[in-house]
């Protein structure tokens, strides 16, 4: 445990500690925004970014000149607006950040394949996050994202996969293609109230996630959102859902079983395929539609009750020895 005393005794002791020191302590301030730690102990924004400046071991990016290939530690100079596209990209030796509250937006592969980069606070000024901004981050183990977000762009966070929690802002009203695909360790994410929408492959080959809360809001879950979850053993359709996508739950190998509710008129195409421990699923009369290869190979499914309010079943819908009934 730190002893903050010892940081606050002198405030030039605290330049003699790592960057990463630095950022562990201003995170445990409130706000969580390290130039604050310092206001909070009558230091002001101008000190100590002078004094950090001083630093070898710090690089002060001002949005104009290019960053070095061997950065380590980074602050961002108050001031600026925006984190330009490919800002950092490529920076593999990046370890931390310091993003300050006059930043409200992240260009697109701003931080993209910062493999070193295990932790990043992004303050509420922030409202975008831009395609690819954080992906292939792969020692980035958390983030939290601010309620000020309201947009996070396709692959933001894909390839994470060292990530292993996230909180989704509840000023969010979609998550987008491949957000958070192939982060292979995550295992639990909170979706707020306000996300209407789940779409592609969001959570795409995230092989660790066990269970997931879809809220009463989402209508949607798209093509592949779920793809190759294999970990992932319960799932909650709400009410308000109307649609299972193509492939949504393709290959969730753990899924024993599904209780699909009756808001939904369409089973997508390939929805359920190779949910091999799947052994019952609920089939409300409100579907209409059942894609071809809808729960095709799911070897453990010996048998399924199919409303007369379905019309169409596509081609290899089931396995060949689940038994059909009609009702």
């Amino acid at each position: 445990m730190i002893n903050i005393t010892l940081f606050i005794a002198t405030k030039m002791a605290l330049f003699d500690f790592p960057l990463d020191v630095i950022l562990l302590i201003a995170m445990a301030s409130k706000p969580c925004d390290a130039h604050n730690l310092f206001l909070v102990y009558g230091w002001s924004k101008k000190e100590i970014y002078q004094e950090l400046k001083k630093r070898k071991d710090v690089f002060i990016y001002d949005g104009k000149k290019d960053v070095p290939k061997d950065v380590t530690n980074v602050i961002i100079e108050e001031g600026v607006r925006f984190i330009d596209e490919h800002a950092f990209y490529n920076r593999r030796s990046l370890t931390s950040v310091i993003i300050p509250d006059s930043v409200t937006s992240i260009g697109y592969y701003a931080f993209c394949d910062c493999t070193s980069l295990t932790s990043v606070i992004i303050p509420d000024s922030v409202t975008s996050i831009g395609y690819s901004a954080f992906c292939d981050c792969t020692s980035l183990t958390s983030i939290k994202i601010p309620d000020s977000v309201t947009t996070i762009d396709e692959y933001a966070f894909c390839d994470c996969t060292s990530l292993t929690s996230v909180i989704i802002p509840d000023g969010g009203t979609s998550i987008g293609y491949r957000v958070f695909g192939d982060c292979t360790s995550l295992t639990s994410v909170i979706i707020p109230d306000s996300v209407t929408s789940i779409g592609e492959g969001a959570f795409y080959n995230c092989t660790s996630l066990t269970s997931i809360n879809i809220p009463d809001s989402v209508t949607t879950i798209g093509y592949s959102t779920f793809h190759n979850c294999t970990s992932l053993t319960s799932i909650v359709i709400p009410d308000s859902v109307t649609t299972i996508g193509y492939s949504a739950f393709y290959n969730c190998t753990s899924l024993t079983s599904i209780v699909i509710p009756d808001s939904v008129t369409t089973i997508g195409n390939c929805a359920f395929e190779d949910c091999t421990s799947l052994t019952s699923v609920t089939i409300p009369d409100s579907v209409t539609a059942i894609g071809y290869y809808a729960f095709d190979r799911c070897t453990s499914l010996t048998s399924v009750n199919i409303p007369d309010s379905v019309t169409s079943i596509g081609k290899y819908a089931f396995p060949s020895h689940t038994k059909i009934i009609r009702y």
